[in-house]
């Protein structure tokens, strides 16, 4: 019986801080990979040597592939993490030849050039073009478009890619890296929350509004605070019932103030639920961001309508259930209408398929290299006569 197929992934659902688009995305992934028969092992979260050695591992990356487009020296010390953290997981799991990399932050940036020198393939999902997402007021346009330069360079250097956003991949390929679009999507135990609450809303008179998500994220809190003070200026917006929760929404005190708004902050997952329940609509907006892509359809999921602005609701402006305002006006007309509960959402089946097809391929082709470089250094056998 053959061994079953085993990739690394350089994070899990764990090692996210909290509950979240993050965490959501990241279990889809490898609940997609998984359900395919392939194991997945975690790269260590620590890397298990000194400061000194750090910064040694990410002088010997600088030489390798430099530091291009004015790249901080402090990258030095987050490239020699990554490369201690890759190393050891190399050397324990020498059959894995496929990572996955979702967090491309700049400060795991390296793991593609460094993968590639040790002949590991990399698939990479990133969960956003991170040099753009705090593209908002005040950020230096140089400075982003140096910062995004370096990131093309990273995905690029990966085997495949699969955005989160149709937009991710339109701009990527204007910038060389061909990549695929897998859907966010709940995984199984996140459906069968939502399901539940689509049930206890059968039973339930929605009135309220909710404006939820997480505001210690930047753009969520830009977004929050900016529909909040939209709801405001709507007329009597300030006596509207109106519902603040989500991961750091206590910062957002300040603009409820003189308002009927209730302010929730983080809670518990039966208690947001409980506030799910309640919604006539949930209210997504962001000003410059990833948009909602993991919240959007978890919320169709569970049978809430959904009000969101273009940014907010990018590669999700086609589903039914989501309804789009560009003003005040457009947010008012939609506060008076009546919205149904939207259908189920479709489950991406295609892009999983796509996904599992490449990691397979990358498999194969890791083992039929494998086995080329180990006929050529066995020793030569001779045939007696």
């Amino acid at each position: 019986m053959n061994e079953p197929c085993c990739i690394l992934a350089d994070r899990s659902p764990d090692s996210w801080h909290q509950s979240g688009g993050g965490q959501h995305r990241t279990t889809q992934v490898h609940e997609i990979i998984r359900d395919a028969g392939i194991e997945i092992r975690y790269v260590p979260s620590e890397a298990g040597c000194s400061n000194l050695r750090k910064y040694a591992l990410g002088l010997k990356y600088l030489l390798r592939f430099g530091l291009r487009w004015g790249s901080s020296v402090r990258c030095l010390r987050r490239h020699g993490m990554v490369e201690a953290r890759l190393g050891r997981a190399f050397a324990a799991n020498q059959e894995a030849r496929v990572l996955i990399w979702e967090d491309t932050h700049r400060a795991r940036q390296a793991v593609p050039l460094i993968a590639r020198q040790a002949r590991v393939a990399v698939v990479a999902l990133p969960h956003n073009l991170e040099s753009l997402v705090f593209a908002e007021p005040g950020t230096r346009p140089r400075a982003t478009s140096r910062r995004w330069r370096e990131e093309v360079r990273h995905l690029g250097a990966a085997s495949t890619t699969f955005c989160c956003s149709r937009e991710e991949q339109w701009l990527l390929a204007l910038s060389g890296v061909a990549a695929d679009f897998l859907p966010s999507f709940p995984s199984k135990a996140v459906a069968e929350d939502c399901l539940r609450i689509r049930e206890r809303r059968r039973a339930a008179r929605p009135q309220r509004l909710l404006v939820m998500g997480s505001a210690s994220y930047g753009p969520t809190f830009h977004g929050m605070a900016r529909v909040l003070g939209m709801l405001q200026n709507l007329p009597r917006g300030r006596q509207l019932p109106v519902d603040v929760a989500g991961f750091g929404s206590e910062a957002l005190q300040p603009f409820i103030q003189g308002t009927q708004y209730r302010l929730h902050g983080s809670l518990e997952a039966e208690a947001l639920a409980s506030l799910v329940v309640q919604a006539k609509a949930v209210l997504l907006h962001q000003t410059a961001g990833g948009g909602a892509l993991t919240r959007i359809p978890e919320m169709l999921m569970a049978g809430v309508p959904v009000l969101a602005n273009p940014i907010a609701a990018r590669s999700a402006l086609h589903l039914e259930g989501v309804h789009v305002y560009d003003s005040g006006r457009d947010l008012s007309t939609l506060l008076d209408a009546e919205l149904s509960s939207p259908p189920l959402p479709s489950r991406p089946q295609d892009a999983e398929s796509r996904l599992v097809e490449r990691i397979l391929g990358l498999i194969r082709h890791g083992e039929r290299h494998a086995s080329r470089r180990a006929g050529q250094s066995s020793p030569s056998k001779t045939v007696a006569a």
